[in-house]
């Protein structure tokens, strides 16, 4: 009887260990094994086309400085303020890569000329926890690119790094590293639009963000017309 029960006990153990096992896979897949370059729904991956703000607007972070990828300061006052903005935040230097930052970001890169021909520039800004270091950004954006087909060397889009969560926390967004965030400035640099995702799916689409930059009024230059 004594050795029926250490029997149970054992296999009692061992399937606790393979649960455990299962368990920590399935955490896996849900980012690492879940990526694929061949993978149709990775590939056209739906994001919310009908967003709207969702949190309340923020004060302007205008006068925070972030890193570009040579290790420059930069002041997100050189755009805001200049032309229309979109300030995209992704949820930045996760382990694995996230799959939908990863994707967002390509998309943004494949649409970068059609907001430049809307007159509007395009912020994406990549969260780390520590001081400037290139090391999580050049993995996700290698990955991105071998996902998606593009290169960096092709693209102008401005991609900046919030070291020590500086933006991040200004703008109250912080979860693990940032929540998946979005937000859109008109010339004159006031925030007519903030959208928080409440999950790491949750995100405007490029069209939903393209649509809500054409309908920002145009703003007046303040000139008169000689002929009035």
């Amino acid at each position: 009887m004594l050795q029926f029960k250490g029997e149970l006990f054992n296999y009692g153990v061992c399937f606790f260990a393979i649960a455990i096992v299962w368990g920590f896979a399935g955490c896996s897949n849900q980012y690492g094994g879940y990526v694929s370059k061949d993978d149709p729904h990775f590939k056209n991956f739906s994001f919310n086309a009908i967003a709207e703000t969702n949190t309340e607007l923020p004060a302007s972070p205008a006068e925070i400085e972030l890193f570009n990828l040579e290790g420059e300061k930069v002041a997100l006052s050189d755009y805001i303020g200049k032309k229309k903005t979109v300030l995209v935040v992704t949820r930045g230097n996760t382990v694995p890569i996230c799959p939908f930052c990863s994707t967002q970001t390509s998309r943004y890169v494949m649409y970068y000329k059609r907001f430049q021909n809307m007159g509007a520039e395009v912020l994406l800004v990549y969260p780390i926890e520590s001081e400037f270091t290139r090391d999580g950004i050049d993995q996700f954006l290698a990955e991105s690119q071998q996902n998606h087909g593009w290169k960096q060397e092709e693209t102008e889009l401005p991609i900046l790094i919030d070291s020590e969560l500086e933006l991040v926390n200004y703008l109250g967004i912080r979860k693990d590293l940032s929540k998946p965030s979005t937000y859109i400035f008109d010339e004159s640099g006031e925030i007519t639009f903030a959208y928080v995702g409440r999950d790491l799916t949750d995100r405007p689409s490029i069209q939903s963000v393209l649509d809500h930059l054409e309908d920002l009024p145009e703003v007046s230059s303040g000139e008169v017309d000689p002929e009035e």
